[in-house]
């Protein structure tokens, strides 16, 4: 099942439209009904200002079915607040995200006869929010469309949980300090389309992310961590901090507080640059690279490439992957979809 090539039977669409007093100068902020209707194309004018200056936002969720048919979202809240910050930085108005959840949840009932049961299967969630002004100009839009839309998906990659070979990319980067890096704005991803082109004709799968001083942000669509023994000989998982240009994820937050429930290495978002890891491959202190992110949970790495050299990290051939990223991988999706009376705090029963 290709990530992302099928869709479900409906859709949720609500309208927003900015409207000014007549005779009071105020302005009133004035959303539609919610509706829940076929998947359908999108009538939208020439001059929207989503297509013109990328005036949109999005959010990417999964919704579980068990084997008995329980319905399970996990951590939707978390998205909801995500697309809140990142509609307020694009000038969209605000929305009540309990009552969106809502929204979805109805959705998820309507079309649940499309979620696969299979271990690794889910429905994927996209909620879409864009700019519907109907006037060439960069300004604040006086309309906009909120709209959700459900794939039964797969596993992200062809070759399921297995790792990946990702370069070090020195000459582009993804996202600068002050820029919108730390929001799911569309306009992040169309530039890293080509340089991941680049990267795969070179034998990778994806780019790590830096700033030209080497400073580590993230792997390709997913945020990274690093698990390796630092120069105090303490065992320490590592990921960059969330410092603007990172997107704060929700499989990230969801890692780091397992393994600091756990308790059984030190845990870390702080600056790491290249230079460090080279070092600490070159003396043997690198023990496990992944990646986390909704559509993979978790993607183990294997090796990384930086200028022409390759540095390799030991798989475990049982597992197809380091022993962290697998058990993290198994906690997870335990937690996503194992049937459940008292569901774990992140998962909300439909």
């Amino acid at each position: 099942m290709t990530f992302g090539a099928f869709h479900t039977d409906h859709m949720l669409t609500v309208d927003w439209t900015e409207k000014k007093g007549y005779f009071l100068s105020i302005i009133i902020l004035s959303w539609g009904k919610p509706s829940i209707g076929p998947f359908q194309n999108l009538s939208i004018h020439p001059f929207a200002s989503s297509l013109h200056y990328a005036i949109q936002c999005f959010e990417g969720s999964k919704a579980y079915k068990t084997t008995s048919g329980q319905l399970r979202l996990f951590r939707l809240d978390c998205n909801m607040f995500r697309m809140k910050q990142t509609a307020q930085r694009l000038s969209l108005p605000d929305f009540d995200g309990s009552e969106l959840l809502k929204c979805i949840a109805d959705l998820i009932r309507v079309d649940q006869d499309w979620i696969p049961t299979e271990p690794g299967f889910a429905a994927y969630l996209r909620p879409t929010f864009i700019a519907t002004e109907e006037t060439l100009g960069v300004r604040a839009p006086t309309k906009a469309k909120l709209f959700v839309c459900i794939s039964p998906v797969g596993p992200y990659f062809p070759s399921g949980f297995s790792p990946v070979k990702v370069y070090c990319n020195t000459k582009h980067i993804r996202a600068a300090p002050g820029g919108c890096g730390g929001y799911k704005v569309g306009a992040n991803y169309a530039p890293t389309i080509q340089p991941q082109k680049q990267v795969q004709a070179m034998g990778f799968a994806q780019s790590i992310w830096m700033l030209h001083d080497g400073l580590i942000q993230e792997m390709g669509v997913c945020n990274l961590f690093i698990y390796m023994i630092n120069k105090d000989g303490e065992k320490e998982l590592v990921t960059p901090e969330l410092d603007g240009t990172i997107l704060p994820g929700v499989i990230r937050d969801s890692v780091l507080t397992l393994c600091r429930e756990e308790g059984k290495f030190k845990v870390s978002e702080r600056k790491i640059y290249i230079n460090e890891l080279v070092e600490a491959f070159n003396e043997g202190r690198v023990l496990e690279m992944f990646g986390s992110g909704t559509a993979v949970n978790i993607q183990p790495i294997e090796a990384i490439g930086y200028k022409d050299q390759l540095y390799t990290l030991k798989i475990n051939p049982q597992l197809g992957s380091g022993e962290l990223a697998y058990h993290l991988n198994q906690e997870l999706s335990i937690i996503q979809q194992q049937q459940s009376d008292k569901p774990h705090k992140w998962v909300q029963i439909v």
